[in-house]
């Protein structure tokens, strides 16, 4: 009994101990501090409820005001679902570039030119989310008004991984635009050199041809490819342009 009411006595007075020491650290703080120690407490330096641990962050010595997460998490939460649909946009168009590579028709133009047309419509959507996204990163990296310097630290980290990310899907779409233009350039070089500077056999095939009592015919066949690979090559360099200022930006 008495060893047990002993070791329960040493346990408290221990513990007391620690506390009149907490307390006399805290009293010498404030004594070399007085004007710290008149903003941030309410107390004489004699009343014996004087805070034992400054109302700080003590790694950064901020304070802290409240345990609501800063504004600029919402904008974070903003980028990456713009970074979910961009990745998914450049899912959907990449599969449309491929089925028009791999099941492009030389006989159905307007079969071609739908594809072409949901091909434009498609770039076009996942340029403009990407030019959106840069742009809430922008405005993520200029919402630190009220930070501390830990959660300046932690926004520059979220900074820096959305900005990765963002530059990966610029990379892999760029990518894959790349491979459809060297498609298109390349097929409009084969047509080309094919209708417009075609050899002497070939003439000869042609006058020879059922086509020989409608050279009118044949000519405007020829001349509505020509045109619809014109088109098709300015569309190229229209989405490359686009690409480059979106790089740029």
């Amino acid at each position: 009994m008495n060893s047990g009411y002993s070791s329960s006595m040493l346990v408290t007075r221990n513990l007391n101990d620690v506390f009149f020491l907490l307390r006399s650290n805290s009293k010498s703080r404030l004594l070399n501090n007085d004007s710290h120690f008149n903003d941030n407490f309410s107390v004489s330096f004699s009343d014996d409820k004087i805070a034992l641990l400054s109302n700080e962050d003590l790694e950064c010595g901020q304070d802290i005001q409240s345990s609501v997460p800063p504004d600029w998490v919402k904008m974070m939460d903003e980028v990456q679902y713009e970074l979910t649909r961009i990745r998914t946009r450049i899912e959907n168009c990449q599969e449309l570039q491929n089925k028009y590579m791999g099941k492009h028709s030389l006989v159905n133009e307007e079969q071609n030119t739908i594809q072409q047309e949901k091909i434009n419509s498609a770039t076009s959507e996942v340029s403009s989310l990407l030019c959106h996204c840069k742009k809430l990163i922008v405005l993520l990296e200029e919402s630190n008004v009220y930070d501390t310097q830990t959660t300046k630290i932690l926004r520059k980290n979220v900074e820096s991984a959305l900005s990765k990310s963002l530059s990966e899907l610029v990379i892999i779409f760029k990518n894959n635009q790349q491979k459809y233009f060297n498609y298109i350039n390349s097929r409009s070089n084969n047509v080309s050199s094919f209708l417009v500077t075609p050899g002497d056999d070939f003439g000869n095939f042609l006058e020879e041809s059922i086509f020989d009592g409608n050279d009118q015919f044949s000519e405007e066949l020829n001349v509505m490819q020509i045109q619809q690979i014109m088109e098709n090559e300015s569309m190229s360099k229209e989405r490359e342009k686009c690409i480059i200022n979106i790089l740029q930006s």
